[in-house]
């Protein structure tokens, strides 16, 4: 179908059909793509690294997590984890001073968390493969109430009772582990600082899955999968449906009819597969047209997909926030 630029009127159209999907507060599937934008790396960024620091490390194929599926790196997954966490480590800390100098860019996650936090049961959940902390640097800032699972003290181990606690606001489930996690005697344990060689996140590849099966990762993945299936919505902020822990729940979901809203600055192959049989769907990502934003939606199972473009950088989401739901924060 050919693109359009929208009207004012079909703009209001798919604003309207946004706003009405996520009406019933959405579970929010935070990805890579997420934090990209403040500086946070991605799969290449991280391949590329590895090329520096490792000898041997090949990744010619710039597809991180089939790269790290090769039995030969099995015994150097402690190095290998090290070197992830590091980069992301200091990434993680330049956000945080840019942060701390202006906050208007993560303005976006403040919003979507006050929006979609508001309705009853006054709580908001959300999935995500990252290890970053954009999340948790925002929220504490902001004094959003939140947890990952833990406490937040030092030391303090994995409690998966706290995602029933009704007195707060944001669950922030991180299913591939965090930079403040260490592997301390055995247990999984919270820390603001480093533990050298104690780096408890699950590196890409294969082998991720079976490291899932240990705690707390097996407690959060059921976690985010009972999540899913109570979701009445899904708003996707840049995650790439390629990860097995996520995806088949989310995919089952919109193919028996629960809304998803997909925000990316590129909307990925693997996504618009995973996705195709979705009967409700609004997909937005950076258009070609420079200041544009490129939408395809489809409002229920026996509407054929729309798509046009309209003025804005709504793939951003600051810009999403702001001007989908400036009424009702």
């Amino acid at each position: 179908m050919k693109k359009t630029s929208a009207t004012e009127k079909q703009k209001e159209l798919v604003f309207t059909i946004i706003q009405d999907f996520l009406k019933n507060p959405p579970v929010v599937i935070w990805g890579s793509g997420a934090t990209a934008g403040f500086g946070m790396p991605g799969m290449g960024t991280l391949n590329d690294c590895l090329k520096k620091k490792m000898k041997d490390f090949d990744g010619s194929l710039n597809d991180l997590e089939t790269e790290l599926g090769n039995p030969k790196y099995e015994s150097q997954m402690p190095l290998i984890r090290s070197i992830i966490w590091n980069e992301i480590k200091e990434n993680d800390e330049k956000v945080l001073g840019n942060f701390l100098k202006c906050q208007d860019d993560f303005l976006g996650i403040k919003e979507m968390i006050d929006v979609f936090s508001k309705p009853y049961p006054k709580n908001l959940n959300i999935i995500t493969t990252n290890y970053d902390r954009v999340l948790e640097h925002t929220m504490s800032y902001f004094d959003i109430c939140y947890t990952d699972g833990f406490s937040g003290q030092n030391m303090s181990i994995f409690n998966e009772n706290l995602f029933k606690e009704k007195r707060i606001t944001v669950k922030l489930v991180k299913v591939h582990g965090s930079l403040n996690w260490f592997d301390i005697n055995g247990k999984i344990r919270y820390s603001s600082v480093e533990i050298a060689e104690a780096h408890k996140i699950i590196p890409p590849g294969k082998k991720k899955y079976e490291e899932a099966y240990t705690t707390p990762y097996r407690e959060l993945i059921q976690h985010s999968d009972q999540f899913i299936k109570a979701g009445k919505s899904f708003l996707v902020v840049g995650f790439g449906f390629n990860d097995r822990h996520l995806t088949p729940e989310i995919r089952n979901q919109v193919s028996n009819g629960i809304p998803i809203v997909l925000i990316s600055k590129k909307i990925t192959n693997e996504a618009k597969n995973e996705l195709k049989n979705a009967h409700k769907y609004v997909f937005i990502e950076e258009s070609t047209k420079t200041g544009y934003t490129q939408f395809y939606y489809k409002k229920n199972q026996k509407e054929k997909e729309e798509m046009c473009e309209i003025h804005g950088n709504f793939w951003q989401l600051k810009e999403f926030m702001e001007e989908i739901f400036k009424g009702d924060e």
